[in-house]
Formats: C-alpha cells, structure tokens, sequence
C-alpha cells in the first residue's frame, strides 16, 4: 500500500509492507500516518512496551521467549514489522546502491572546507582544508606583508629546522638582537637558501618563494567544518560567529588561551602545484588583553568573563585559520558592560576524538549498546530483548532506521519502473 502527503511542494511516500486487512484497517483510522505516540519514533523496546499500553498492533508486542524452564534464561523477542529490514533485505538493498551513491553518512558537511581533497605528500601547511566565503577582494599590504609571511613560517614544523639553523649563523656573526633579526630577515635568507638545495621539494620550494603580494580578502571561512564570519559581517546577522579562541604561549609563559574577534580572513596564494592552488588561510583578530590590571580575565572555576574594551598584540594579530576555534560571548549580568562571558562549543559531527598509543586498539572502550530511549520509564525487567523473524527463530539484529529510508526509496523506483 502506498499512501501520499502534500506538504510544501514536497510528496512524501510511504510504503507499507503489509497485505492484512487489519494492517489496513489500522492505518485508516490512525490517518494513514500509524499509531501516534508521544515521543516515540524510534523502534526501541520500550516503544513496543507502550504499544501493549495502548492496546494497538497487538502482533508487534514483546514476545516472551522461555529456555529451559529457567527464569533465569528468559528473553523478549522483537516480532517483525513493516518498518524493519531483514538480513536478506538489506543485503539486497546494499546491492542495488552502488559505491558513490550519496548518503546521510557521506554526503559533504553544511560547513565544508575543502576545495580539493590534500595529497599526502603535500606539507601540512598546504593541505588544511579552507574556504573563504562571501565577495572577495585583492588588496595589498605593505606594512603586514611581511609579518604574514614570517608567521607563515614561524609555524610551519618543516620549516623549524631551518630557522634553527638561520639563528646559529646569526649567532656565530656576532648579531646582538638575534630574535628581532629573524623575524626581520629569514624569508630573504630562507629563499636563498631553499634554492641552493638539491633535494628541495616542490612544496619546500613554493613556500620559500614566498606568496602573491596580492592577498585574497574575505569576510567569512569554512575550515574544520566550523563557519566564521567578520565582526563587521556579524552585525547585521542574528547568529554570531565572530569569535575566536586559540592556545599559545608568549614569551616564556605557559600555554594559554586566548579570546578575540575576527576582523578579516586572509588568503595567500604561493605557486599553484599538479593538485591545483597552493593557499594559506589566516585570521586577522582583536585580541582582548586578558592581563592587565583593569581587564585581567575574571575566572571563577565556572565562568571566565573578559574585558571587551581592552586590546592586546595589536603587532601581532594574524594566527593561521586552522588555529582558531569559535566561541561566543554571552552579557555579563555580574560585572556589566564592557565584560562578556565567554562561552565555547562543539560543533556537529566534530569530535575530539582521543588517540591511542601504540595502536593499542584496548586502551579504548566501546560502549556498543546505545539507546536514545528513557530506560527509566520502563517498567520491565529484561535479561535480553532480540527480534523475532517471520518463521519465528531468533535473530539478534537490530533495526536499521537509515536503511529503511533508503529500502523505501528502492521500492519507489522499482514501483514506477
């Protein structure tokens, strides 16, 4: 049976799987739409324990299942219904959709990044995935040029070793103001250098050049699927995605977080390689000073409030895009205007997942049994629930909601055909 809603030009087709007249029956007076229970839309067990509540679809109750005349081995079975899949059901599903077909799991994220998937072989500067969004505008700076072009390489970990190395020379000559003479010096010392090597790879080589002059500017980025906007571009839109958080050290200080807005998304492009744009995404911010006398951050174990007012780094502004984490800041009821508290997030299907040692796959424990069900409401008892097929053997698998979705559609096309 096939039953059709209207709703916004869009028809939505359901299919039952069903030939008894009391399936039938039932569906008519629930509206063609199935029993309406509250907060129940997912096949658990305490979904088919209300279904006896109710006293609708008797078929789909609980099924007690008893081995050996032990209590102690009781099971409840799950009966089949129309909106499972057996196993032959979905391995024939699987076989129908072949590989690239677009799903839930593996279609591109509402915030994508990448234009282009990196190359393994590529230096990670080059290949953390980042799109600028919005109009976007060339522009030229002549006093921060050179300022984005060291911290390019000031934090780029292939580069590391050679500026070691530039600062022992600098060292051996006699040179007083050895860190100020880096910063002032070593991309021109660096560009030399790179060319004199053999074994200098293409990546090596296009950063040493240095980037376009011509920097890319936008006022909003995707990357690491979280979106950021300018502060400008944030005043005129409800949802806020200025803020910017990220860890660093200055000086011989412990690492630290530090908080600001964002007020431009940089783009340098280097030279282009057989993937395509070589490009590095920076953030330009106001960093709030957080110590000082008058705005030192006010932290309390449960809330941190900075003070909005005060800036800090005003020389140095720029952290690469792949740093920043997004963050927003909420009044502070306490202390009143310019204090904001601080207030930081995790993203959907981002996950700080935590690595393990060795490869020692047992250091981690998987919780395999996940439920979006309130066991608290459930008044039962049950040593093990599993479903019950239609020759009435059982069969531990648990439904597939995702695959229903997609069997639904294959019935469709089969339908029409």
């Amino acid at each position: 049976m096939i039953v059709t809603t209207m709703k916004r030009k869009t028809m939505v087709i359901v299919i039952y799987v069903d030939d008894s007249s009391s399936m039938i029956d039932e569906l008519q007076k629930s509206g063609n739409k199935g029993p309406d229970l509250p907060n129940m839309n997912k096949d658990t067990v305490s979904a088919r324990i209300d279904l006896k509540k109710f006293k609708i679809w008797e078929k789909y109750w609980l099924k007690k299942i008893v081995k050996d005349d032990d209590d102690a081995a009781v099971t409840y079975a799950k009966p089949p219904a129309p909106w499972t899949l057996s196993k032959e059901q979905k391995r024939h599903l699987c076989r129908f959709f072949k590989d690239g077909t677009e799903t839930r799991f593996n279609k591109d994220g509402r915030n994508q990044d990448v234009r282009r998937k990196p190359d393994r072989d590529e230096m990670e500067v080059f290949s953390v995935g980042a799109k600028g969004l919005g109009k976007s505008i060339l522009k030229h700076f002549d006093k921060e040029f050179d300022k984005m072009v060291w911290y390019v390489l000031n934090n780029c970990d292939d580069v590391e070793r050679y500026i070691n190395e530039f600062r022992q020379e600098l060292g051996g000559r006699g040179v007083r103001d050895i860190e100020e003479t880096v910063q002032r010096e070593f991309a021109g010392w660096f560009a030399n250098h790179v060319r004199q090597l053999d074994n200098a790879s293409e990546d090596l080589k296009s950063l040493a050049a240095g980037p376009d002059r011509r920097v890319v500017v936008y006022a909003g980025c995707n990357v690491k699927g979280a979106r950021f906007r300018t502060l400008t571009r944030d005043k005129d839109l409800k949802t806020q995605n200025s803020g910017v958080a990220t860890k660093g050290s200055f000086g011989d200080a412990d690492e630290t977080e530090y908080y600001g807005v964002l007020q431009e998304v940089l783009e340098l492009q280097y030279g282009s390689n057989k993937h395509g744009d070589r490009s590095v995404y920076l953030f330009r911010c106001d960093w709030f000073d957080l110590a000082s006398r008058g705005s030192k951050i006010k932290d309390d174990g449960y809330f941190k409030s900075v003070n909005t007012s005060v800036l800090w780094f005003k020389n140095s502004p720029f952290i690469l895009a792949s740093q920043a984490e997004t963050c927003f800041y909420l009044e502070d009821t306490k202390f009143g205007d310019p204090w904001k508290v601080v207030q930081k997030f995790s993203h959907r299907h981002v996950y700080d997942v935590p690595e393990l040692e060795d490869g020692n796959d047992d250091a981690f424990v998987w919780n395999e049994d996940a439920y979006q069900e309130d066991e608290g409401s459930v008044d039962h008892t049950f040593h093990d629930v599993v479903d019950l097929d239609e020759e009435a053997e059982v069969e531990a698998e648990e439904d597939d909601h995702h695959a229903m979705k997609l069997y639904v559609f294959m019935m469709l096309v089969q339908f029409v055909n």
